[in-house]
């Protein structure tokens, strides 16, 4: 019976979304694109904020991100790390709720 015990740990589910970008944002003052809008119009007002997002296709998958903010179905992301100037109309993309690390850049060879 190990692991049903009342003492056995238990960690609360993930919640996850899965959806498709449907329009990238504009340029921000410096040329680079953080924002699109997304297939899932269901997103509540800041529900998102600091949750991590993968690209699951696209010149970017495998890259994450974090939520800086979103609408209903509009998504903001952090320039922690970088811009999303690679983000291309259907691109998949999944949701998680948990706290993404800021990644450094590689260094510079000489």
């Amino acid at each position: 019976m190990a692991g049903h015990d009342a003492f056995a740990p238990v960690d609360a589910p993930i919640k996850r979304y899965s959806a498709i970008v449907t329009a990238v944002g504009d340029a921000d003052k410096d040329g680079h694109v953080h924002s699109f809008t997304t297939s899932n119009t269901d997103f509540r007002l800041g529900e998102l904020r600091s949750w991590r997002l993968t690209f699951v296709s696209g010149e970017l998958f495998g890259n994450t991100f974090q939520v800086a903010e979103n609408t209903a179905s509009d998504v903001t992301l952090t320039e922690d790390n970088g811009p999303i100037d690679a983000v291309g109309v259907g691109d998949l993309f999944l949701l998680e709720q948990v706290f993404s690390r800021k990644t450094p850049a590689p260094a510079r060879r000489q």
